[in-house]
């Protein structure tokens, strides 16, 4: 088993944001990706509280993630008092910005803990870049790139899974990952993955 932020011998603790869940549930194969890496995952109890407040809007992202809680894939894990303090800066404006409740607290547990961080949105990303540089941040289009998941899920799941998380999780790309998403499930899929930017989707051949 490969760690994902870090060495083998040292497999890193990585905190997974509500929409990292979500796009991972899509694929169908949740577990099986996580489970290529030796790191240890978890979420915030903020996290899990937002997946289950989709189930009021007809989403079913709380069920499987119970699931990977139930097989010890992910551990809920609680904010402490210094990550209480961080995340009530991210929602309060002091900053002079607010995060939504769940990105906050997975940036605030991580700032805390000396954790790396699996975030998709855009925003969330930018100021965790900005306020919190000791923060190792991945994504989830990262984590389906990563060639552990290749040899370990092989070429044709890996393909399926970054399809289904782009077109039924509407997973965002960094631009810096497009081109090599697209190289992976080809130009003629990436048209229909609404998620993708507009240039990104009317490719003939990924640069």
């Amino acid at each position: 088993m490969s760690s994902f932020f870090s060495s083998p011998s040292q497999p890193a603790l990585v905190v997974l944001d509500a929409s990292v869940l979500i796009n991972l549930n899509a694929t169908g194969l949740s577990q099986g990706i996580l489970e290529t890496f030796s790191d240890r995952f978890c979420v915030t109890p903020n996290a899990v509280e937002e997946l289950r407040r989709g189930d009021q809007f007809g989403h079913d992202d709380a069920r499987p993630l119970q699931a990977l809680i139930d097989a010890k894939v992910v551990a809920v894990w609680p904010l402490c008092a210094r990550a209480l303090a961080v995340y009530e800066t991210l929602i309060d404006g002091s900053r002079g910005y607010y995060l939504d409740d769940g990105e906050a607290a997975s940036i605030a547990f991580a700032a805390a803990n000396e954790a790396a961080l699996i975030l998709d949105e855009r925003k969330a990303r930018r100021y965790a870049a900005q306020d919190f540089a000791q923060v190792s941040v991945g994504c989830t289009a990262q984590l389906l790139l990563h060639p552990s998941v290749r040899v370990v899920l092989g070429p044709e799941q890996q393909e399926l899974a970054m399809q289904r998380a782009l077109q039924l999780g509407r997973m965002r790309v960094p631009a810096e990952h497009v081109s090599s998403v697209v190289r992976l499930i080809g130009t003629k899929v990436a048209r229909e993955c609404p998620s993708l930017p507009r240039q990104a989707r009317s490719w003939t051949s990924p640069p």
